[in-house]
């Protein structure tokens, strides 16, 4: 068991007839991991989430709570793809916000991508879902602070560590979810006829402290509907 694309098409590319169970994946057609989701072929199977909804959702919300935001650092992990991508510039153009994508790879020019983005005008960021970034979540979240840039993440994880908003799947379910898959196929089920499923549980944090930090008073509305926040 595994997750993100990356650990995925490395384990199929061994070419072991063990199966594979992935517990998060952005987009397993997309990403070439199969075909068919819902009979999904070489010994795969597991949790695959719709990013391109999710990142205008993302960048909908930031603007609900940061008004202000007329310029955003999209913030992309190359090894991820573009999906969604064109779904976040779309969201942000219809909201009045010039969207400003951002490639980062080399964790030694995250300063520089940072001061380079506010140069331009870049009063606000959104992240793109990466098991990269999200290693580096800590630097990028201090970052986004010392720029007093509003920020939305794709987890509440990031939220507990600093971060403004954060919107996305419930990876904690996603993973026991997958640890179902691994029960069945231990007991004989193939991967094949076991179908890729999306998320069901989507959690929105905010966190109040990062709020008042930057000057901001997150809606009463949006609070209404928050499943953490952080006080």
């Amino acid at each position: 068991m595994t997750a993100g694309p990356q650990p995925v098409l490395a384990l199929m590319a061994t070419r072991a007839t063990t199966p594979i169970v992935f517990a998060v994946v952005g987009d397993a057609i997309g990403n070439g991991i199969v075909t068919s989701l819902a009979r999904p072929e070489g010994g795969v199977t597991g949790l695959s989430m719709s990013n391109t909804d999710l990142e205008s959702k993302r960048v909908e919300i930031l603007k609900e709570t940061a008004p202000a935001v007329t310029r955003i650092m999209i913030l992309q992990d190359p090894s991820m793809g573009t999906s969604g991508v064109a779904e976040a510039k779309a969201a942000a153009r219809a909201l009045a916000i010039e969207p400003d994508v951002v490639e980062t790879s080399d964790p030694a020019k995250f300063e520089e991508t940072f001061e380079r983005a506010v140069a331009r005008g870049v009063n606000g960021l959104a992240t793109m879902a990466s098991p990269f970034l999200n290693f580096r979540r800590k630097r990028l979240i201090g970052l986004a602070t010392h720029h007093r840039l509003p920020s939305i993440w794709e987890g509440a994880v990031y939220v507990r560590d600093g971060g403004l908003l954060s919107y996305g799947p419930s990876f904690p379910d996603m993973y026991r979810r997958s640890a179902g898959y691994v029960a069945k196929i231990l007991k004989g089920a193939k991967p094949a006829d076991l179908p890729i499923e999306q998320p069901t549980r989507f959690v929105l944090a905010v966190n109040l402290k990062t709020a008042k930090a930057l000057n901001l008073t997150v809606p009463p509305t949006l609070l209404g509907r928050a499943d953490e926040v952080i006080e």
